[in-house]
């Protein structure tokens, strides 16, 4: 069996591992290794919305916004309760919040990596960790060749919540763990481009309909798990079609529209965890809960927190090749001081505060308007 040995292996071509990849690549000596299992980058549909004046932004592009990846600005979110007859806007600051092409961010953040000497590797898809001294060495994987072994002084895994699967064992699953369908679809009415729709249903869940245009969106449906006994229950696609097509407003907008892509996926609504690495071994992205819990967008963050840890992994570098357990201490501290982290927290708790109101009668269909007045304060308040 082939095997080599790295400095840094980055499990995962999402955005935050290709963000670590471009924090740990300036000014830089290396090795760095990143697999991504599928043979391109960006293939999932993402929640394509942004904070196009994050910081995160001005570190990664050189201060200059890839204004190729916009299609529209948004102006405000609108909040529906089940039966529509009562609503909630949300106004947005000029200029923030825009929709994206998760792929074209995808593009250009390959575009800056290329630009390094990482070694980017697709269709190479972890099947094993490799473990010993209670330490995760390296691991196994599989190519167009066959079957490798890649030793890494630190693994940095970023592949998502169906990893959990490999690494259940020593590592704690987000919290809230959310089914979603997601599709792109054409031929939609979009009545005004500028605005964010979301629809309460009566289940504990919400479809969103997020413009690219007066006749493209992303639609998709999330059931909120911490409200409901058995997920097993709700079938997530005869709901999202249900509504579809016997929505008050949806029904409208989609009456002739084309989904040309669909994807399920799975989004951790409960916060960050709280330990993000054990021994030779980081945690980032969707598998370590850094999915805003309100939103359920995990882009910016995402990116940031990849970014920073890689940024941290390097200076350890610079000082020392063999590291303790005190290094992955502070620097799973360093990533706790962060702004975006300590606003997942917060969105976490606010998050499931709103979803108990909510629901605490399910299925009560007329609750939700009946206690609306006095809970769209909570939408509005909200900021950017």
């Amino acid at each position: 069996m082939d095997y080599e040995k790295t400095d840094i292996l980055i499990i995962g071509g999402g955005v935050a591992g290709l963000s670590c990849a471009i924090g740990l690549k300036n000014e830089s000596n290396l090795k760095i290794v990143l697999l991504e299992k599928y043979n391109e980058f960006g293939s999932k549909i993402k929640g394509e919305i942004v904070n196009q004046k994050s910081e995160i932004f001005k570190k990664i592009f050189n201060n200059k916004f890839p204004v190729n990846i916009r299609n529209v600005i948004f102006k405000t979110a609108k909040y529906y309760t089940p039966t529509t007859k009562k609503f909630a806007i949300r106004k947005f600051p000029f200029d923030t919040k825009i929709g994206i092409e998760y792929r074209k961010l995808i593009d250009e953040l390959v575009k800056v990596l290329t630009q390094s000497d990482v070694d980017i590797r697709i269709n190479s898809e972890v099947i094993e960790l490799i473990e010993k001294n209670d330490k995760f060495i390296g691991v196994k994987y599989k190519d167009s060749n066959g079957i490798k072994e890649i030793y890494s002084k630190i693994i940095v895994c970023a592949a998502g919540i169906d990893f959990l699967s490999l690494c259940n064992r020593f590592t704690t699953p987000p919290k809230n763990i959310c089914p979603a369908i997601k599709l792109n679809a054409e031929n939609v009415d979009i009545p005004d481009p500028s605005q964010l729709e979301f629809f309460l249903l009566e289940i504990p869940s919400i479809i969103y309909l997020f413009p690219k245009s007066k006749t493209k969106a992303e639609i998709g449906i999330i059931l909120w798990s911490d409200q409901v006994k058995n997920n097993e229950k709700f079938n997530l696609h005869e709901i999202l079609m249900e509504q579809i097509n016997s929505h008050q407003i949806l029904k409208k907008r989609l009456a002739n529209a084309k989904f040309i892509y669909y994807n399920k996926e799975k989004l951790p609504l409960g916060g960050p965890l709280k330990n993000l690495y054990f021994p030779n071994i980081f945690f980032i992205g969707d598998i370590a809960g850094h999915v805003g819990a309100i939103g359920g967008s995990g882009i910016v963050s995402s990116m940031s927190i990849g970014y920073y840890l890689g940024v941290y992994l390097k200076d350890l570098f610079n000082i020392k090749k063999d590291f303790t357990d005190n290094d992955f201490i502070k620097c799973q501290k360093l990533i706790n001081k962060l702004n975006i982290t300590k606003w997942l927290k917060t969105e976490a708790s606010n998050a499931k505060v709103m979803r108990n109101i909510l629901y605490s009668t399910y299925p009560n269909k007329n609750f939700i308007d009946d206690i609306w007045d006095k809970f769209k304060y909570f939408i509005e308040s909200r900021g950017p």
